[in-house]
């Protein structure tokens, strides 16, 4: 009889030991899945940046943001907001921003929100990426500080896996030179002429110098 209990608890404790091992295996491959289809994802998105001069006012830029969803998958409850940062110590800077266009996204919520605040988010609500579409916004940011820093856009998204929230960034440049204007005056000599005043905004200066370099 002693025998038979001791085949028998023998039998269960190699049964135990087998599932715990497949049961090891199933969450080790699940975790590994997960962990490559966030790659997946997070590589799927790219972030493109356009800076230029404002017409109206030297203190502002446009900036023109490009999102694409190059995966076959949708990416659901996005978020997608802008920071700006001084280049040294990259403490925020506060800064004042207008959404001049945006993408219709088909929303399930709608907030009220003013155009112009500080640190705003570019999207009302949670928005979808459709698999293989591109989205763009145009916004111009006014910041106060006359100096150099850097801007960063950043869209984020829970993983489909885990829930975990993933973040894909774009960090980019804000020249002083995208925020002052060059203006001369030319005169012929002649009296009474009238002199010509031409001005150029520093995002046409930076790419005339660039493509001349």
């Amino acid at each position: 009889m002693e025998g038979t209990m001791d085949a028998i608890g023998n039998t269960l404790e190699a049964t135990y030991k087998q599932m715990k091992a497949t049961v090891t295996r199933s969450v080790d491959m699940a975790a590994s899945m997960n962990a490559m289809m966030e790659q997946y994802l997070v590589g799927s998105i790219d972030i493109r940046i356009h800076v230029e001069g404002s017409e109206n006012d030297s203190d502002a830029v446009r900036i023109k943001i490009t999102v694409s969803n190059r995966s076959q998958l949708a990416v659901q409850k996005c978020d997608l907001q802008l920071n700006v940062s001084s280049v040294e110590r990259r403490k925020p800077i506060p800064f004042e921003l207008e959404v001049d266009s945006r993408p219709n996204f088909k929303k399930d919520t709608e907030k009220k929100n003013d155009h112009k605040e500080k640190n705003p988010k570019l999207v009302d609500s949670m928005f979808t990426l459709e698999p293989g579409k591109k989205y763009e916004w145009t916004i111009t940011v006014e910041i106060k500080r006359m100096h150099q820093c850097n801007g960063c856009v950043e869209i984020m998204f829970p993983s489909i896996g885990t829930g975990a929230m993933l973040t894909v960034s774009h960090v980019f440049g804000l020249y002083l030179i995208h925020r002052c204007k060059r203006m001369w005056t030319k005169s012929h000599g002649i009296k009474n002429c009238m002199a010509v005043a031409v001005s150029f905004d520093g995002g046409f200066l930076r790419s005339f110098f660039s493509s001349t370099s």
